[in-house]
């Protein structure tokens, strides 16, 4: 019997009616009878002389049954003679409210009485003089607000002024017998101020015309104007896609330091290490653009951006694409996002903000640093103080591996190893300066923001890192079974950020528009890792070591893009060209392992072997991308009802990818090959003074010791350099036909091309799975099948049903692909530290291919509120994925991870958002609060037909397993409250995930999951002057922690130590338990900081 499919009750199409309804009443905040009858169209009598309006409207409300909503202070003192027979309440209020300068409105039920505000108000002034001449001005001369029936002359003086003018843009009409009529556009009266203009007329000609020119707009007055709650929702109203999104409103009433906890906010978006999830799938089904241009990839090992180098001071708004459309590219499955920064704006201001942040445990507290520091580390500028000798970065250097005076000549040039360093850790720091401004240029405006910001943080985690254990042939096996190793880690991070935002539009008409933007980010990553470790022997034996590892990371990231919108009668042409590129460099990565001698940790032995350690590196890693784009769009509307869009683009993309791994290795042509300290008082302090010259290998005996020996650098060749270079081409085709009023289809094809080329150190194409050997030159591996060059059509399909002007139904249809990145697809391996795992890649990996299906039902009531429930499905073919591969029987303590295709894969679920203002309960302060909250639930699984060394697992039972880096739900949750009149703004925030799964298991190997977690935030912002605003607030505040468990049984759930039974795809039965592999704590984040605007 078939297994019944989750919320199958919801997905029928007369319950999905009903339950529609039901939200949409309860959305309003009134019952099925009151939205039926309106509040006030009873009909009542009522006679009153002389009453005060407050016993008038009180029985109204006895009559009425109705509920009346009023400040007693906006009442008080007036009295009402009131005589009216069988007439609605509507029209009594109409008499008695209008006279008394007071309105009301029908809010969810409820009548809302307020008194009318007065209108927002400004002054207009200016001079009209003969353009030939400056000084003579033109007394008399006629000046007119259009539309307003405001109307003056010009004094003696030659200057005229307009008082108590309503805000808004207007055009102003300027007339003088003999002369040439002037019209200004775009005069901006703003509220409390007064906009000064200055008209010069020109002597007419035979030929009497009118001048038409745009009003100098007084920019020192002008608001900076970034994306609403508004302008958001208007945004995803007109999409013809499954849209959602985050404003630079409410970005603003958060903590969020960068892109990567924003998009915390996004309905359907989870985090994992920085990176975006949309809808439960990992990282690498999100394509990231930034201002319309795809984002570079900020990583060695997969295709992905790191959110948080987007600092979230710069960001507009993002949006999240969910659905396919013809213009949106191929490359995803989860969601399109593009992050679009802050744009200039018709204002001159600058804006300063600092800001101040404590974490307990990580600010003013004891740390740990190296002895590595460089003096240009504050601007980050200390990349090339910790690089190699300049040889051994070349591919074609021989390395002398036979040559001891060559190699004593290598090991004296090469960088000491670093000393662990003890540190008092400072508070976090954050300065963000913007500046905008305007210029008029004749008839065009130039329109400039400059943006700078610079960010200095500590963090000091602690958590546990466990090795692997081996389930066991019986019960009393798995009792006695130890895990390999168990380690206590203490992770000492100092991050540098600089980032660089300039944005300059011009507007050359209403037709024509340029628009240039430019960003920069430099981050710097310093890590110190000591990770104290039990390894297990035998029996209760154990020995205790301590790992050092030093880390110091510099990525750079630059995109340049300028593009052009133009409007030709029903033509719009929209195009951009573009640059962008990324670098990450860890110029000497340092692993040092440490015997320790005691409980306490505060002696040790350190050991140089005469082959080396592959774990006990040095190491240098580079990665490069370079990237250039061009796009154009072209739009036209046919017979003012069909909308028909073309457009093309071309990407190239060189990625190169270095790492050099070295190691220090001990001879003695008289003994052991083994250098030792002996039990000294902590080594780790003092390894610099211990591996000095005077060890280094000496074949003249220069030391004149008679030992010709020592330690010497030796090449470790398990890790790879490649170079990748893609070239992709695109064009699609698309149109909008509107059937009727009501409904909508939108179809489109999408063309891609894709060429990938990879190439080895010494430039030989990889035609293989595994590249060359290194000894004969010859090919390794089978043969790539898949071929360099990939051409896809891509269909994409929706249909748009506005059943009214507030609610809509949207369903779609789309083919895309995933392909693999260069790291992936790279015959290499890496170790990483932190995970404890050597990461594999497979050249024969093959493209993913998706079928993605959306329904989504929206109801916009009022602007700035919005409800929305779909429902999505995803089939998935050749899904890439990280499988572990771990053959615990060596007991290794490291895990190794692979790249691998899993031949099938389905996603399904749904999402639920709503954005609410809760005045509708009947108490005066929830007029001041709202909500936006979404909620998706995910079941995805990954069908696995068989099992060989390339393959995931088969669960004994034959189900599916979950897809790895996917959750089952995602919760987002804020609360607001702002009021106005205060200037204050207090934020609640809440997030929670469910527990995914972060690496599948492999033959004989279970999956690791990561727990659920959840976090919450709390914000305020006061404004104490209309130029200065205070904000404070704390960022997960319950500190969650962060657990990671290898799941021994398959079942999804941790039962720690519990002996269970172990089905591997039913080949035998063992015996094992669930364990922690990895647990750790961020901390809580405090902040406190000002922002000043003048």
């Amino acid at each position: 019997m078939k297994k019944k499919l989750p919320h199958r009750w919801f997905l029928r199409s007369e319950n999905l009616q009903k339950l529609m309804s039901l939200l949409v009443l309860l959305w309003l905040g009134v019952s099925p009878l009151q939205a039926a009858q309106g509040v006030l169209d009873a009909q009542v009598s009522i006679q009153c002389h002389g009453c005060s309006l407050k016993s008038v409207l009180m029985q109204l409300e006895q009559k009425m049954s109705a509920k009346f909503i009023y400040s007693e202070t906006d009442i008080q003192g007036i009295l009402v003679n009131a005589t009216y027979d069988q007439v609605t309440g509507s029209r009594i209020l109409d008499d008695i409210l209008a006279t008394n300068n007071l309105s009301y409105k029908v809010m969810n039920g409820r009548v809302v009485i307020k008194r009318k505000m007065p209108p927002q108000t400004g002054g207009l002034k200016g001079k009209v003089y003969d353009a030939d001449s400056h000084s003579d001005a033109l007394i008399g001369a006629t000046v007119r607000i259009e539309g307003t029936g405001l109307g003056t002359t010009v004094s003696v003086d030659g200057t005229f002024e307009f008082r108590e003018v309503p805000v808004g843009v207007y055009t102003v009409v300027v007339s003088f017998v003999g002369y040439q009529t002037r019209r200004l556009e775009e005069v901006k009266v703003l509220q409390n101020n007064t906009s000064v203009i200055e008209i010069p007329l020109n002597q007419s000609s035979t030929e009497l015309g009118e001048v038409v020119v745009r009003g100098n707009i007084p920019v020192q007055f002008a608001p900076i104007q970034n994306s609403t709650e508004i302008s958001l929702m208007s945004e995803i109203q007109r999409s013809n896609v499954v849209l959602t999104g985050i404003s630079s409103q409410q970005i603003t009433r958060s903590l969020d330091r960068d892109a990567a906890d924003v998009m915390q906010r996004v309905p359907g978006v989870n985090l994992m290490n920085n990176f975006v999830l949309i809808r439960g799938m990992s990282q690498r089904y999100t394509m990231t653009y930034i201002n319309g241009m795809m984002a570079p990839s900020t990583e060695a090992d997969q295709r992905a951006f790191s959110f948080n180098l987007l600092p979230s001071g710069l960001i507009d708004n993002i949006l999240v694409y969910k659905s396919p459309a013809p213009e949106l590219r191929g490359g995803f499955a989860g969601g399109l996002v593009n992050v679009s920064t802050k744009q200039s704006n018709t204002a001159r201001r600058i804006q300063i903000g600092f800001s101040a942040q404590y974490r307990p445990g990580s600010s003013y507290a004891d740390g740990y640093t190296n002895s590595g520091s460089s003096a240009s580390d504050w601007w980050g500028g200390g990349l090339e103080d910790r690089e190699y000798d300049r040889r051994l970065y070349d591919p074609s250097y021989l390395f002398p591996d036979k040559n001891p005076y060559a190699l004593r000549d290598l090991t004296l040039n090469f960088p000491k190893p670093y000393d662990l360093k003890k540190k008092k850790t400072d508070f976090d720091k954050r300065l963000g300066i913007n500046y905008y401004d305007s210029w008029k240029i004749g008839n065009a405006r130039l329109n400039n923001l400059t943006s700078l910001n610079y960010t200095t943080q500590s963090q000091f985690v602690t958590g546990y890192t466990n090795g692997n254990s081996i389930p066991q042939n019986d019960i009393e096996g798995a009792e006695r079974e130890e895990l390999d190793f168990e380690g206590v880690d203490s992770l000492y991070r100092e991050n540098l950020r600089i980032s660089a935002l300039q944005t300059l539009g011009l507007k050359i008409n209403d037709h024509h528009r340029l628009e240039f933007t430019g960003f920069y980010n430099h981050t710097v990553d310093d890590r110190t890792n000591i990770r104290d470790k039990n390894e297990y022997v035998t029996n209760d034996n154990f020995n205790r070591t301590r790992e050092v590892n030093y880390e110091y990371t510099v990525q750079d990231l630059y995109t340049v893009q300028l593009g052009g919108q133009h409007t030709l009668g029903a033509h719009e042409i929209d195009w951009r060209v573009g640059k962008n590129f990324s670098s990450s460099a860890t110029p000497d990565l340092q692993s040092h392992t440490f015997d320790v001698a005691d409980a306490t940790i505060s002696s040790g032995t350190y050991q140089i072997r005469g082959t080396g350690d592959a774990v006990l590196r040095r190491g240098s890693v580079f990665t490069e991308e370079d990237g250039t784009s061009y796009g154009l769009d072209y739009r036209v509307k046919l017979w003012d009802k069909y909308l028909v869009k073309a457009g093309t683009m071309h990407q190239s993309q060189e990625r190169s990818f270095e790492s050099w791994y070295y190691y220090l290795a001990y001879s003695n042509p008289g003994g052991s090959d083994i250098y030792s300290t002996g039990t000294i008082e902590a080594p780790w302090y003092q390894l610099s003074d211990i591996v000095n010259d005077s060890l280094v290998i000496d074949p003249d005996d220069v030391n004149g010791d008679g030992f010709t020996g020592g330690t010497y650098i030796g090449r470790d060749y398990s890790e790879g350099l490649f170079r990748a270079v893609n070239d992709y081409t695109a064009a699609y085709i698309g149109t909008e036909l509107p059937i009727n009023k009501k409904l909508q289809v939108n179809v489109g094809m999408r063309y891609e091309y894709y060429s990938r080329k990879l190439f080895d150190e010494l430039d030989r194409e990889l035609i293989t799975t595994y590249g060359y050997d290194r000894k004969t030159g010859l090919p390794v591996g089978d043969t790539l099948t898949s071929g360099p060059v990939n051409e896809y059509w891509l269909p994409s399909a929706s249909l748009n049903w506005n059943i009214s002007d507030d609610m809509r139904i949207t369903t779609s249809y789309g083919k895309t692909i995933d392909r693999p990145a260069y790291r992936e697809s790279a015959p290499f391996a890496y170790y990483d530290f932190e995970i404890n795992s050597r990461i594999f890649g497979d050249a024969g990996l093959q493209d993913a291919t998706i079928h993605n299906y959306d329904l989504r039902w929206e109801y916009y009531p009022t602007p700035g509120e919005f409800l929305a429930v779909g429902v999505f499905y995803k089939g998935m073919e050749n899904i890439i994925e990280l499988a572990d591969r771990t053959n615990t029987s060596f007991q290794s303590g490291n895990r190794y991870l692979y790249f691998v295709n899993s031949p099938e894969a389905t996603v399904k679920g749904i999402e639920l958002e709503a954005r609410k203002n809760l005045g509708f309960i009947p108490w005066k302060p929830m007029q001041y609060f709202s909500i936006i909250a979404n909620y998706a639930v995910m079941k995805n699984e990954v069908k696995v037909l068989e099992l060989d060394s390339t393959s995931a697992e088969v669960p004994a039972d034959g189900k599916p397993r979950v897809f790895v880096g996917a959750a089952p739900y995602v919760f987002n949750a804020s609360l607001y409250f702002e009021q106005p009149e205060w200037g204050t703004t207090f934020s609640v925030l809440v997030n929670s995930i469910g527990q995914r799964m972060i690496a599948a298991g492999g033959p004989r190997v279970s999956p690791i999951y990561e727990q659920g977690r959840t976090t919450l935030d709390l914000v305020l912002q006061q404004q104490i002057t209309p130029s200065l605003t205070l904000k404070a607030g704390v960022q997960n505040l319950l500190n969650a922690k962060i657990v990671q468990y290898r799941d021994q049984n398959m079942d999804g759930k941790f039962d720690e130590g519990k002996i269970q039974e172990v089905n591997y795809y039913g080949l035998d039965t063992r015996y094992g338990f669930d364990y922690i592999t990895r647990e750790y704590e961020t901390g809580s984040y405090y902040s406190l900081g000002l922002k000043v605007e003048f």
